[in-house]
């Protein structure tokens, strides 16, 4: 059977305390169910309903005790102090109560049924009143039952609930209908039952209906109307056993008693006096089963002794046995059970008493139970020194399990730090590359600008439209690979200046003027091919394994990386800003015309035109420094962008050369940063990416000596504790180390070839390989079967 029962607290939060010590399902409605009693609080002083009032005792019948000048006697504490109430009613504590053969306490689909039934009559009942429901089965009956907290106050209107709304009989009522539209089915008797009271419900309302003055109002016709529905009580019927009668009184017995207990908690809550416990049957077995399986139950006496302090009496009376609940008082004392407590075990077939599992011969089997488990304990004392052993041995092997545990997330902690540190530092360098390629774009523009707003005397007051024509006609076109994946189309000045007769300065501007158009197609282009300049590529070189030491340009796959030309010195080179789609050379050494348009960098107008010149001088020679030894270190630099300007080595020959020029010069940092701007683009990256090189070079060197001087210490610890992470840390410390020592000498081979790639992959995909090797190893040590020694 299911039962419902229900009654008033005006202290909510101590409540809502006491139904959710153990749930196995929440919910709520209309709030949140972490925030409910903020939510129940927050709707109180929305619609002002949240004062308080002092505490008057009451009678048993509810009424308010008065003193002989005639005023109600108000609550105190123990110290004289006032007790203080909710003015209004805060909530409304229903206890929604499933029979074990309705639903299973042991299976989580029960739950989820009696959770759902649960929100049902909450929705039925109480809309727009904050509602949670508390589903447990940790009661001392053992069934799936709903705790359901209402909130008084509605939320829109403020109004307070009706109680009548909470009225037994009529809230039984609508519990069965909303039970049979959710298609469960109540026991045939509690149908009776119910249908009994919806019966006399409807003569009493007959009745008073036809009692009814004339001209009565609308609200004195309502409250007749409720008056007479609450007379009406559930009670048995014709036609239901005493079994079922009985079951649903101690049904609805121990809902009551679940209710006192949540008012006495309340009342300890606030420092007040609580009312007396109740009694229940159900309560009542459940402290003899406790007291029954109780180890020092080994006798009558023991028995007895051990019951009391389960707050339940146990005594033979002939050949049957008496229990009796002991209750505790307001006071905090616990009572000897009245007569009305008193319950017997009852005799076989008698149909009376608790029945079965409480008759005498149930307490004497339950005796001799506990007495042979205590000499089967007794017995087993004699092994209580070996487990103890055994159980100090494991705690010592679980504690060192949590070391080497604590060892390896720290480890793996510092591993995956490390690997962040080394992405923030490249992601470092490629910001501050490209905050360079965007300070050289800008001075691009800039330069192109100023070529445009000074054209030569011939192109002084044509209108845009006619220098696009010129530019159209004149401008000849060829086009250029300068890498794997990059081609460019270029002026091709000379052939200009031949064909047209045109100046440097005329070339030149057109040139400019036919970019800044977004490079279109000429005329020249539309009538023949165009045969372009002859250049070398090679392919981008890998980052993790060896350099191939033939290969072409060297170029770092990074966003620092520049490329490497081989032409004529006098042939302008420009790089676009977006990769263009490759059609890779003929086999002739010629390209197909690429209508790419991409637009060149100020660069290549630079040198297209000093093209001319038999010799080209370096603006490095410009600077004059302070010391002879800087003197000389720009000088040589000087002289270096003289012999490679316009182009870059790409032989295995010219890169050896170019090493061993920059190597006796001696170009670091300080002499890169004061010859910025003055020296070529190309180079200028060339040289800083050499000098990145260097850097992780002698960055690797002092890891490497941090690690040999760490590696004595290491040594000592793995051998004082070979079951410990000291080996696995030396072995940690050897590997890097040979990572080390490899690295410096792929970076010393690449450095002797001219190939200046600091190979920040190669570290981080090491980096990432031990992460994931200390991670296998913690996994693998976790599950580890235990060996005799590390239990020794």
């Amino acid at each position: 059977m299911v039962t419902i029962s229900a009654q008033s607290t005006r202290t909510s939060a101590a409540v809502i305390r006491y139904v959710m010590k153990d749930p196995v399902a929440i919910s709520a409605i209309n709030s949140p169910v972490v925030l409910f009693e903020q939510r129940l609080r927050q709707v109180r002083v929305q619609h002002g309903k949240d004062g308080v009032r002092a505490k008057v005792e009451v009678d048993e019948r509810g009424r308010a005790r008065r003193g002989v000048d005639g005023s109600a006697i108000v609550v105190t504490d123990s110290r004289g102090h006032t007790i203080y109430e909710a003015r209004y009613l805060q909530a409304y504590c229903l206890v929604q109560s499933f029979g074990p053969d309705e639903l299973d306490p042991d299976d989580p689909a029960s739950w989820e049924q009696a959770q759902e039934l649960g929100r049902a009559l909450a929705q039925d009942r109480f809309s727009g009143h904050p509602v949670l429901i508390v589903t447990e089965v940790n009661g001392r009956s053992g069934c799936v039952h709903n705790h359901i907290v209402v909130g008084a106050i509605h939320v829109q209107t403020g109004l307070s609930l009706d109680s009548n709304v909470v009225t037994h009989a009529r809230l039984a009522l609508h519990h069965d209908r909303v039970l049979r539209e959710h298609c469960f089915e109540q026991r045939r008797d509690m149908q009776a039952i119910t249908a009994a009271a919806q019966t006399q419900i409807n003569a009493l309302r007959a009745r008073a209906e036809a009692d009814m003055p004339l001209g009565i109002s609308a609200t004195q016709r309502r409250r007749r109307l409720l008056a007479a529905e609450n007379y009406v009580r559930l009670k048995g019927v014709a036609g239901t056993s005493s079994t079922q009668d009985r079951e649903y009184r101690r049904r609805r017995e121990f809902d009551r008693y679940l209710l006192r207990e949540q008012d006495r908690a309340a009342a300890l809550d606030i420092g007040v006096d609580p009312e007396p416990e109740r009694f229940s049957e159900i309560e009542l077995e459940a402290r003899i089963r406790s007291a029954l399986s109780d180890p020092r139950s080994q006798s009558w006496e023991t028995l007895s002794d051990a019951a009391r302090e389960y707050r339940v009496t146990i005594e033979q009376r002939g050949k049957d046995v008496s229990y009796g609940q002991m209750l505790i008082q307001p006071d905090g004392t616990v009572a000897e059970p009245s007569r009305a407590h008193l319950r017997r075990g009852g005799q076989p077939g008698s149909g009376k008493g608790l029945g079965d599992g409480f008759r005498l011969t149930d307490v004497e089997a339950a005796i001799q139970r506990n007495v042979a488990q205590h000499q089967a304990a007794t017995t087993a004392d004699l092994l209580l020194p070996a487990v103890a052993e055994l159980r100090a041995q494991q705690q010592e092997l679980d504690r060192r399990m949590s070391v080497r545990r604590a060892e390896s997330s720290a480890r793996l902690a510092e591993l995956e730090a490390a690997i962040d540190t080394d992405v923030a530092a490249l992601e470092g360098r490629i910001a501050h590359r490209r905050e360079v390629l965007a300070a050289e774009h800008a001075d691009v523009s800039r330069a192109q600008r100023t070529i445009l707003d000074n054209p030569p005397t011939a192109y002084r007051g044509m209108s845009s439209e006619l220098l696009a024509d010129l530019a159209d006609e004149k401008v000849i076109v060829r086009s250029a690979w300068i890498g794997p994946l990059r081609s460019i189309r270029e002026a091709n000045l000379e052939a200009m200046r031949d064909q047209h007769e045109l100046s440097r300065d005329e070339a030149a501007y057109l040139d400019v003027l036919w970019r800044s158009l977004d490079c279109p197609t000429t005329a020249d282009e539309r009538g023949k091919p165009v045969v372009s300049v002859s250049v070398s590529v090679s392919p981008p070189v890998p980052v993790v394994t060896t350099h191939e030491q033939d290969s072409g340009p060297v170029v770092a796959d990074s966003a620092s990386a520049s490329p490497a030309l081989v032409g004529e010195p006098n042939v302008a080179s420009a790089v676009s800003d977006q990769p263009l789609e490759q059609t890779p050379p003929s086999a002739s050494g010629t390209d197909t015309a690429q209508d790419t348009n991409a637009r060149a960098p100020i660069s290549s107008v630079i040198r297209a035109v000093a093209s001319a010149r038999q010799h080209h001088r370096s603006k490095v020679r410009q600077i004059r420094a302070t010391t002879d030894n800087m003197q000389s270190r720009l000088d040589g630099l000087a002289e270096l962008e003289e012999t490679w300007h316009g182009r870059l080595p790409s032989t295995l020959d010219q890169r050896r050369a170019f090493e061993q020029t920059a190597n006796q010069i001696g170009i670091g940092d300080a002499v890169l940063a004061r010859v910025q701007a003055h020296l070529d683009p190309q180079l200028h990256a060339v040289l800083t990416q050499r000098v990145e090189q260097a850097r992780a070079h002698d960055a690797s060197i002092e890891r490497l000596k941090k690690l040999d001087r760490a590696r004595p210490g290491l040594a000592r610890a793995a051998q004082r504790d070979p079951s410990g992470s000291g080996p696995r840390r030396l072995r940690t410390n050897l590997s890097d180390a040979r990572f080390e020592q490899g690295y410096q000498q792929r970076i010393r081979a690449d450095r002797s070839a001219g190939i200046y790639d600091p190979r920040p992959r190669e570290r981080m995909e090491y980096l990432k390989l031990k992460t994931a090797a200390a991670a296998a190893e913690l996994q693998e040590t976790e599950h580890q079967p235990q060996t005799d020694d590390e239990i020794q």
